[in-house]
């Protein structure tokens, strides 16, 4: 039996609940547990019957309140209840806290679409704070300061992505990458033009000629590929010279949906949503390098349900801009 505790219970709306599950609400707040109902306190019981005595009981009892739902947040935050605070409102990130016995862990996640979030949160934590890459398995610094009794963090997410941050006295020991830089100086556009195959998912890796492109644009418009569905191929050459610095790294722009980069012949990675970030610097070189980005979208278009017939799909293929940047 996990060995969990809470600080309050909060249950949302509910006309009616049995009448068991209102006598043990009952019996947890005169155990001194505070327990908040959204909106109101439930009328009957779900049985049918009309409990006068049980719902007197929720009623009348300094434990339980009942709280309106856009209030809350306030309410919870005045009674202490809370675990991390946030410099800003950002009703699209989402946190996931786990205290293990040498380590606590906090996910934060960016749901929003289209929308990054840039802001600082402030954890409950006084140990070693780094941040981990699940894709590269690689344990990386943090923008992180004490404040008060926990710990400042810089929290930069783009949108749809998810950052781990680990805290422990071990990780002391552990070596720690410097975060790699997002915000570089643009060393150029890579406009095309763009040698383009495809592969179909049977067909892949074995990809067929398709067409060149002066500019990206959605595939899936008329006279293009509207009902492909697979992997395409984009081709081109890009210039680096060692004056731009260190690093070198190249951002795709829009994508759909999910895309791998290969740099004279090495994968660089791949991303399966935004941001479509990639670090060159270890197979870039001095001169002309061959780039190649493959797109993989989704069987909608080849097979699209009766929804996606109607509704509006996503584009299709790479639309960029893609660009280049370096320290």
């Amino acid at each position: 039996m996990l060995d969990e505790s809470y600080d309050s219970l909060i249950i949302p709306y509910s006309e009616a609940l049995p009448n068991a599950v209102m006598y043990r609400i009952n019996q947890l707040a005169e155990q001194g547990l505070p327990i908040f109902f959204i909106e109101e306190l439930p009328s009957r019981s779900s049985e049918g019957s009309l409990d006068h005595v049980v719902l007197n009981r929720l009623a009348s009892n300094e434990r339980i309140e009942t709280v309106p739902l856009n209030k809350l947040v306030g309410r919870l935050k005045a009674s202490g209840y809370f675990d991390i605070q946030v410099k800003d409102y950002h009703p699209f990130l989402r946190c996931y806290h786990v205290k293990h016995t040498d380590m606590e862990v906090f996910m934060f996640f960016n749901e929003h679409p289209s929308k990054d979030i840039d802001t600082e949160v402030v954890i409950p934590v006084t140990g070693c704070v780094r941040l981990y890459n699940a894709y590269t398995n690689q344990v990386l610094e943090s923008e992180c300061v004490k404040e008060g009794e926990g710990a400042l963090l810089k929290l930069k997410l783009p949108a749809s992505e998810t950052v781990v941050v680990i805290v422990g006295p071990e990780l002391e020991q552990v070596e720690a990458l410097s975060i790699p830089m997002t915000s570089n100086e643009l060393i150029t556009v890579i406009e095309g033009p763009w040698k383009i195959s495809t592969a179909t998912a049977e067909q892949y890796p074995s990809f067929t000629s398709w067409s060149e492109l002066e500019t990206l644009t959605d595939l899936s418009r008329a006279g293009l590929l509207p009902s492909f569905s697979g992997t395409v191929r984009y081709e081109t050459c890009l210039i680096w010279s060692s004056a731009s610095g260190e690093q070198a790294v190249l951002d795709l722009g829009r994508a759909f949906e999910t895309a791998e980069v290969f740099l004279n012949g090495s994968s660089a990675g791949i991303r399966l949503t935004g941001p479509y970030r990639f670090d060159l610097s270890e197979l870039i070189r001095e001169g002309r390098n061959t780039l190649i980005i493959e797109v993989t979208n989704t069987l909608v278009f080849e097979s699209p349900d009766f929804f996606s017939r109607l509704g509006q799909l996503d584009p299709s293929g790479l639309l960029g801009p893609v660009r280049l940047f370096g320290d």
